[in-house]
């Protein structure tokens, strides 16, 4: 997976996030999403993986913030449970 598979899936501008950090993340994210599966994957990566990694990426970028106020400071929060949808088809059960 490259970072313009990310930028693809997240519909970014090519200049709009490091190709360096975006590489970091893709790593970082595909670990989790190993761990979560208890599988390792190889490239090309299956369409599920590819869609938790580059939306994780994405919601990593606004920091689980769905929504905020001005008024008497209100904040709402995002929590992952979302993510692992595109995960549970490649999950396999440990013993």
């Amino acid at each position: 997976m490259t970072p313009d598979d990310v930028r693809a899936i997240n519909e970014w501008s090519k200049a709009q996030y490091d190709d360096a950090r975006l590489n970091v993340l893709i790593e970082k994210y595909i670990g989790v999403a190993e761990a979560y599966c208890n599988h390792e994957f190889s490239e090309p990566y299956p369409e599920g993986v590819q869609l938790f990694v580059a939306k994780s990426i994405k919601q990593f970028e606004i920091e689980f913030l769905s929504g905020r106020s001005m008024g008497s400071v209100s904040y709402t929060f995002k929590d992952d449970v979302g993510l692992t949808q595109y995960l549970k088809r490649y999950r396999k059960m440990v013993w």
